[in-house]
This record gives structure tokens, C-alpha cells and sequence, in this order.
């Protein structure tokens, strides 16, 4: 089966996206349960100003 290119490249897209939602979803449960941001950034290695959004 041939696969084009862009269906490589859109699938890998799509797949980090699903990844860095999954890590943000962890994240705003881990804030909810009064974890403080900075042990939430070491778990979910996401940048701290994208767990600090997520407290708003």
C-alpha cells in the first residue's frame, strides 16, 4: 500500500496533537486535585505558562 507524503506528515500531526491534549487533560486533573504547578510541569513536562492556562 503506498502512502502519500502529506498522509505521513498530517498522521504524525495528528498524532502529537492527541498526545500534547492527552498531557494537558492530566494536567488540568492534577491542578483540580490541588497539586501545586511546579510538580505538575515535572510530571507532565509540559511548559509552566501552559500549566499556569490551564488554572483560568
Amino acid at each position: 500500500m503506498y502512502i502519500s507524503i502529506a498522509e505521513k506528515y498530517y498522521t504524525a500531526k495528528g498524532i502529537k496533537k492527541g498526545k500534547a491534549e492527552g498531557k494537558a487533560e492530566v494536567a488540568r486533573n492534577m491542578l483540580n486535585d490541588g497539586l501545586p504547578v511546579e510538580r505538575v510541569v515535572q510530571y507532565t513536562n509540559l511548559p509552566r505558562e501552559d500549566v499556569e492556562r490551564l488554572l483560568n
